[in-house]
């Protein structure tokens, strides 16, 4: 689509403009899959928690204390047998330590609730009663529907970036140097301001709970972008210039 004086050269440019062009999509391709994995797995091990629990018998006691949080000097051994699940279950997913690398209390706090995570302490002295068992089931099913709703937020990610990504491989099949010719190259602008739009649109609608910048901000924040596809069309854009 250019002239150029030693097509060498520009097959060297173009490959090189394709790489640089397409690794912050590649990138992000590969960290919205890790984050689905991740997931994927969390989720599971939740799932199994639950059953877990759901197994273990509570303990009956009468109390004049608040119903949730009745105490004994013994504690309970139902509760030993819920660490043991949560150990067996959330703490054993493969990238546990590297993603959270913390003991379990301090999981059990963050995930289920600060209360659960005391109750769980076995100097807490609680008493795994129908009560306590009964929020802990709650708040594990809260984390089940929680990365389930990012597993599909992310599976939307996984698709538009595919979409939008192939749409820069045709632009960039177009080119044979770093410069177009005046006639296309407002059919070119417009093409890559179509992708943009479409990047926009799946920011503002496709991403449920999320603003679209905090989610990028979540699966990206490592990087030195949080926008890999405005990134991509940027560095496009600031590669080839019309031959007038």
């Amino acid at each position: 689509m250019a002239a150029v004086s030693d097509p060498d050269d520009s097959l060297l440019f173009v490959d090189s403009l394709r790489e640089y062009v397409l690794e912050p999509l590649i990138a992000a391709e590969s960290l919205a899959a890790r984050e689905h994995t991740e997931l994927t797995a969390e989720r599971d091990a939740f799932e199994a928690l639950r059953e877990r629990v759901e197994a273990i018998e509570p303990v009956q006691t009468v109390t004049t204390q608040s119903p949730s949080w009745s105490t004994s000097s013994s504690g309970s051994t139902a509760c030993a047998d819920v660490r043991t699940a949560y150990r067996e279950t959330v703490v054993a997913v493969d990238h546990y330590d590297e993603v959270y690398d913390e003991p379990l209390l301090q999981n059990v706090t963050a995930e289920l609730s600060p209360d659960i995570g005391g109750a769980l302490d076995p100097g807490s002295g609680v008493q795994f009663s129908p009560q306590v068992k009964r929020l802990v089931l709650a708040s594990v099913e809260d984390c089940v529907e929680r990365r389930t709703a990012l597993c599909e937020v992310v599976e939307r990610e996984l698709d538009a970036l595919a979409d939008q990504k192939r749409a820069l491989i045709d632009l960039l099949d177009e080119l044979d140097g770093c410069t177009i010719p005046e006639w296309y190259g407002e059919s070119f602008d417009e093409e890559l301001t179509a992708v943009m739009s479409a990047r926009q649109r799946h920011l503002q609608h496709g991403l449920q709970q999320f603003e679209g910048t905090e989610f990028c901000s979540y699966l990206y924040g490592d990087e030195g972008w949080t926008h890999p596809v405005l990134t991509a069309v940027a560095r496009l854009r600031e590669a080839v210039v019309t031959d007038e």
